[in-house]
This record gives structure tokens, C-alpha cells and sequence, in this order.
């Protein structure tokens, strides 16, 4: 699984870097502080919500992934891929 770990005011944060319309790899933008999708003018925050999109049908948020502390470190908790 690819995706995004960020600190925002609300602590860490991990997000999938799927779009939710057609799947395609987000690229992060760091000079507006989201995530653009190259297929389509979309874009989301780095907490996962919708900021901006010209599809007919707005996309969901993205996938919100469970992070945790532990020794130091911060760790994405994801399922296992057979």
C-alpha cells in the first residue's frame, strides 16, 4: 500500500495516496500543502478531505490509515496483501 504520513495540528496523520475516483497516484504538492491528482483537477488535504474537484460527482475522502506511536517512531498500521 502506498500512501502519506503527515503531522497536522491534530497530531500525525496517514492517508491512502489512492484517489478515490479512479484509483490514480496522488503527487504531493508541497508549495499548496495537498495532494493533486494527475487524471483529473482534484485535489485533497493532507488530512484526507476533499478540497477541490470538477468532476460531475464529488469523490469521497481518502482512506484514512491507523497510525500509532511507539518507541520513537511513528507506524502506519495497514492489512496484510496476500
Amino acid at each position: 500500500m502506498i500512501g502519506f504520513v503527515s503531522a497536522t495540528d491534530a497530531g500525525v496523520v496517514a492517508v491512502s495516496a489512492a484517489c478515490t475516483h479512479q484509483g490514480c497516484i496522488l503527487q504531493q504538492n508541497l508549495a499548496a500543502g495537498r495532494l493533486d491528482c494527475p487524471c483529473h483537477r482534484t485535489a485533497f488535504g493532507v488530512d484526507g478531505r476533499l478540497l477541490f474537484s470538477q468532476l460531475a460527482t464529488q469523490p469521497a475522502p481518502l482512506t484514512r490509515l491507523q497510525t500509532r506511536r511507539r518507541d520513537g517512531n511513528v507506524e502506519v498500521l495497514v492489512g496484510r496483501t496476500v
